[in-house]
């Protein structure tokens, strides 16, 4: 015998001949025989009838007469199926001299039939009864749980989904629901996994309404169908897990997107059967996808699926370009046109290396959207507004034309990230880093401003980075700025791309100090700890960012080399340099005055603006120099080289205009350049260790 389920329809005359017959063949349950005897609890006096309903064992009926001391009885019943109840709901707990005895269906259903002398009264998911004697009421529950389990294991199931379908099919229908007539019908989709149901509803006034859902079974949480009760109006409620709005709803009013669908019914015994059908579709359902085995392959189905759709009054378009390689950058285009003819265009140009694995889905009442983000919120996605960049962000969203589509290309999404390649620049020489870097930093537009910057390594000079940026505003303004830095200086921990006002960058910031030298409009400003390069695109930020780790790591830091006590010497003669800021200048000069005891005397004349100036002089031992204490720093617009003695002891004389002063633990060297001051630095210290020999 098949195991799905069938039924018939019966002549009224004939289906009243039954119900009356079972009504009046309803038979005793045995098993509970021994809890019908009368019970005097407080001054009521109980007594329970067990009886089965419609021939079915596990289909009952309890009935309950309460009947006081003045012979005043009230009768209240229940009917539901033992297989609804939860075994391990079952429970008791006493009150005064009575104990409370409550039996509760599974998820909280409310598919019992709760009767007050004899009329219907409400549905409800529990059933309350009175006993006296503590043993027996374990004995009762215990017999109750072991008839439950029996019976869920002779109930029928269905045989497969088609057969689940059908039913639904056939048995969702016309209904009444808070003076509201629905005409229903529930019907498979395009799809194994869709389901649709129509819906025409007439209020008492003639209003009408109709509704077309559709919907993925599987995105229906089983645990949550049930039957909700109003009154006595009864609704089967499914669900979608966790609230999300994933049915579709096509009606009067348009499409829109509701996070449940209600099937209105009349009878109890119907909505529990719709509880179950809907559960069991729900749980065997496994939604399918198609597949693609190459990055081009699912693009090309994005690009084929993606078009015009309805947006209130106007109409939105999307599209995708992208090129052949995985390497290659995608561009997506979204064109919204009002009901009065203008089109707003927003375009949005990112690589999928750089996004997360999964794109996600966004479903509100008014539409679907695709939504993707960068890995790790890297505002890696170019905003354009015509032909104008407008900003970078982190994530992007298009429209798509319903849920399963967009769930397709979702998938299809995936695949091409999985099959993308991230492209970044390798480089095995600084010529290699120039002629990248003349290729590419093009001139930028943001607004009615322009941008136009050119960086050059310099290998005569440890690839000193110079770097010139020329702005000019909307108003023909133009500021030009330059910078000077050295790779050693720049921390590797801080290269990163930037956003900010709408502009992308990759800063370079030194590790210490503000080491970056910089020029606005030809005159020396204050040395700087970073500055910004400006690009359009991420690859382009990434690559330069590429280049800069090239120039650090084939860098030779200053003073690495080792120098004799003439070398040193002699380099400090040679590059002790004359330096000059605005308003200033200052002319410096170091020279022997005892060989043998490695006596040195260093002279710097300052010289103002208006030609007044002064003379600062320091001798010294170069022994009693401690290099560890000494150090390169910057004050403003200079670079300080700061000598100290040993132990800060007062080894070194001062003269200010040939006049001797106190004795002092330091004195200090100028100059204009971060890598200068270093080697300075180093050959101080080398001479100050060969004098100690």
């Amino acid at each position: 015998m098949s195991s799905h389920r069938k039924f018939y329809k019966l002549p009224v005359s004939l289906l009243l001949a039954i119900v009356s017959m079972n009504l009046a063949a309803q038979d005793g349950i045995t098993w509970l025989d021994d809890y019908t005897a009368e019970m005097v609890i407080g001054s009521d006096t109980y007594s329970y009838v067990f009886s089965t309903v419609d021939g079915n064992a596990c289909k009952v009926e309890f009935k309950e007469s309460v009947t006081d001391k003045k012979a005043k009885t009230q009768n209240r019943s229940w009917i539901f199926y033992l297989s609804d109840i939860d075994p391990e709901a079952l429970g008791f707990k006493t009150r005064g001299k009575a104990i409370e005895v409550t039996l509760k269906t599974r998820n909280s259903q409310k598919f019992i039939s709760y009767f007050r002398e004899g009329e219907l009264d409400a549905y409800t998911d529990e059933v309350g009864l009175k006993m006296n004697e503590v043993d027996r009421t374990r004995q009762f529950l215990e017999t109750l749980r072991e008839q439950i389990g029996s019976c869920r294991a002779t109930e029928v199931v269905w045989e497969d989904r088609e057969a689940a379908f059908d039913w639904l099919a056939e048995h969702v229908g016309a209904a009444v629901n808070n003076d509201v007539q629905w005409e229903q019908a529930f019907s498979r989709g395009e799809k194994p996994y869709l389901a649709a149901m129509s819906s025409r509803s007439v209020d008492k006034k003639g209003k009408e309404g109709t509704y077309d859902y559709l919907f993925d079974l599987s995105d229906i949480d089983p645990a949550s169908v049930k039957l909700e009760v109003s009154g006595k109006s009864l609704a089967v409620s499914a669900p979608v897990r966790d609230g999300r709005y994933f049915i579709e709803v096509n009606g009067s009013g348009g499409k829109t997107y509701t996070d449940r669908l209600r099937i209105y019914v009349d009878e109890i015994e119907k909505s529990r059967q719709i509880v179950e059908a809907i559960s069991f579709l729900v749980a065997g359902t496994v939604p399918e996808r198609p597949e693609w085995d190459s990055y081009l392959g699912a693009l090309g189905f994005v690009k084929a699926n993606l078009g015009e759709m309805k947006a209130g009054d106007g109409v939105i378009a999307t599209g995708i370009s992208f090129g052949d390689s995985p390497a290659g950058r995608v561009d997506v285009t979204i064109s919204k046109t009002g009901s009065d003819g203008k089109t707003e265009e927003t375009g949005y140009s990112f690589y999928l290396a750089d996004m997360t694995d999964k794109p996600n889905l966004e479903v509100s009442r008014s539409g679907v959207m695709v939504a993707m983000e960068t890995r790790d919120d890297r505002d890696y996605i170019m905003k354009t507004s015509g032909e104008s960049i407008s900003g970078y962000a982190s994530e992007m969203k298009f429209p798509v034309e319903g849920i399963d589509l967009a769930r397709d290309i979702i998938h299809a999404l995936e695949v091409a990230i999985g099959n993308s390649l991230e492209d970044i620049r390798t480089y095995g020489s600084v010529d290699e880093v120039n002629d990248w870097m003349e290729e590419n930093l093009v001139t930028l537009y943001r607004g009615a401003e322009q941008y136009d910057q050119q960086v050059f390594a310099d290998p005569a000079r440890h690839n000193q980075i110079v770097y010139e940026h020329k702005l000019t505003k909307d108003d023909a303004a133009v500021t030009e700025t330059k910078y000077l830095i050295y790779p050693a200086d720049i921390s590797l921990g801080d290269l990163k791309i930037g956003v900010s006002m709408g502009r992308l960058y990759v800063a370079l910031e030194t590790e210490k100090d503000d080491y970056i030298r910089n020029f606005k409009d030809g005159v020396l400003q204050n040395f700087t700890d970073d500055v910004k390069v400006y690009f359009s695109d991420p690859l382009d930020a990434k690559n330069f960012m590429a280049a800069i780790r090239f120039l650090k790591e084939n860098t030779a830091a200053a003073g690495d080399a080792e120098m004799s006590r003439e070398e040193a010497l002699s380099f400090l003669n040679a590059n002790i340099p004359e330096v000059a800021i605005p308003g200033k200048t200052y002319e410096q000069k170091i020279e022997m005055i005892d060989a043998d005891h490695c006596k040195l005397r260093f002279t710097r004349v300052e010289k103002e603006g208006d030609g007044e100036s002064e003379e600062f002089a320091f001798e010294f031992m170069a022994a009693d120099i401690d290099e560890g204490k000494s150090k390169v720093s910057v004050n403003k617009n200079l670079i300080e080289i700061n000598l100290v003695a040993a132990d800060n002891k007062k080894l070194i004389k001062p003269f200010k205009n040939g006049e001797a002063g106190d004795f002092d633990d330091d004195f200090t060297v100028y100059a204009d350049d971060v890598l200068l001051g270093k080697k300075l630095l180093a050959a101080f210290a080398a001479f100050s260790k060969a004098c100690r020999l």
